[in-house]
């Protein structure tokens, strides 16, 4: 931190950046899951087991969804009542394949 007047300011850029980066990865962890349990339960053949074990992974991806948006919420409602600006002006910036 060059200048100590302005870590608070730096905290919540690299807070804001860490949590965008983190429910990323989450998303993106729980779309592979999602996928790998469909292509599981395409190639399962009709076996029981495989299908179960499938349909088991499908749960858990969506189970997975449930809780990444309800601490997105979460947080973002905590942010408004503990008054964190960090928190209350999250932006989850998609990036665009297009410049602009």
């Amino acid at each position: 931190i060059k200048d100590p007047q302005k870590a608070e300011e730096t905290f919540g850029i690299v807070f804001n950046n860490a949590l965008g980066r983190l429910f990323t990865v989450g998303g993106l962890l729980v779309i592979i899951m999602f996928i790998w349990g469909a292509v599981d339960w395409i190639l399962s053949g009709g076996d029981k087991e495989k299908i179960a074990a499938a349909g088991k992974r499908i749960v858990t991806a969506i189970t997975g969804l449930v809780v990444l948006s309800l601490t997105f919420a979460v947080m973002i409602i905590l942010g408004q009542i503990l008054g964190l600006q960090s928190l209350r002006q999250f932006k989850f910036a998609i990036p665009s394949l297009v410049p602009k």
